[in-house]
């Protein structure tokens, strides 16, 4: 029996796992990630009876390494206390303890066809729509009026700071980039821009198309109350140029998103200009937002990657590959056009 059968055994009276046929009527469907920066093995827990996910538990790669769970743990529960009644499209902590020196977060399931590059191609405006629409739901839900300071803080030098920090001296490009990035996102003194509870990953394969119609999104590991409005869109968008271009290797990443969002085609700004007026942001804000979210995305990545050194930084090696990663190239490419982009 695997670790996470056992654990399951081990509580199931407190799971009620009665009503599924007790220990002998669940199977266990293991996912190892195979992405750079993931720390973490998923076991999905099915019913033998019909195949149906019942719970997922996900463990990490090595026993010590339990933050990025803990963190989640963290996250799902926040989400869900943020409004009376929680949301039915995003899963439920259940479960945060070791198990035979394993840390294990157990978390309900979500039933669901997975939003994939196929299923954005047949039909991307429906499914830019619905994501769109959970995503004006949740940042209106969760919106966090906040001082200024106190935003340009937590939002931007914090960020900011941690990816400098996570850098070889060497790393001349990068520090010139946060530079850029920090004058840019000056500009976002003048609004009063709330925080809202930002995914941080919400591209495939963390969407899913519910039985209900209305999208689920699970993997909460990247999350944060703290996050920037618009910047979940544009990530999801993002994914969505990628598969509506079929954009496999590295150099049609950056076309796709030119063309989506900066090109005649107007499929991305109609979504980003229904979700601005929605949560009563000025458009002005925009083009520095862009920026700070990717800017954002890959001082979350530093941190994974700098995670497991020895002195808290990238060698240079990994920050070569760095410059390589899809969402660093559109950090770059973002801040030199920012200006371009318009509602």
């Amino acid at each position: 029996m695997n670790v996470v059968l056992a654990y399951l055994a081990h509580n199931q009276e407190r799971l009620r796992l009665g009503q599924f046929g007790g220990i002998n009527g669940l199977s266990c469907l293991f996912i190892t990630p195979r992405f750079r920066a993931s720390a973490h093995v998923v076991c999905i827990v099915l019913s033998v009876a019909d195949q149906r996910p019942l719970f997922v538990a996900k463990m990490p790669r090595l026993p010590e390494r339990v933050e990025g769970l803990a963190h989640e743990a963290n996250m799902l529960s926040l989400v869900q206390r943020s409004r009376p009644g929680g949301f039915d499209t995003v899963p439920r902590a259940l479960m945060f303890e070791s198990f035979r020196g394993w840390p294990i977060l157990l978390e309900t399931a979500l039933v669901g066809e997975p939003m994939s590059p196929n299923v954005v191609r047949r039909n991307p405006e429906w499914c830019v729509n619905l994501v769109t629409d959970w995503l004006i739901d949740l940042h209106n839900a969760t919106a966090a009026p906040t001082s200024q300071n106190e935003w340009f803080r937590r939002a931007v030098e914090q960020p900011l700071t941690a990816l400098t920090n996570g850098l070889p001296a060497t790393a001349t490009q990068e520090r010139d980039l946060c530079a850029r990035t920090l004058a840019e996102a000056e500009k976002l003194r003048d609004y009063l821009v709330p925080f809202v509870f930002e995914h941080g990953d919400l591209s495939h394969p963390n969407i899913l198309i519910m039985p209900t119609g209305r999208a689920g999104v699970v993997d909460w590991e990247l999350a944060t109350p703290w996050g920037v409005p618009v910047a979940d869109l544009i990530f999801f968008l993002t994914f969505v140029a990628f598969a509506r271009h079929r954009a496999h290797e590295r150099e049609r990443h950056v076309e796709a998103f030119q063309a989506a969002f900066f090109g005649e085609e107007t499929w991305a700004r109609n979504a980003v200009r229904r979700y601005m007026k929605a949560m009563c942001l000025p458009t002005q804000a925009l083009p520095a937002l862009i920026v700070l979210g990717w800017a954002r995305y890959v001082a979350g990545l530093v941190q994974r990657l700098a995670a497991g050194t020895p002195n808290g930084r990238l060698d240079e090696k990994t920050v070569a590959w760095l410059r390589t990663n899809r969402y660093y190239r559109l950090w770059r490419w973002t801040l030199e056009h920012a200006e371009a982009f318009t509602l």
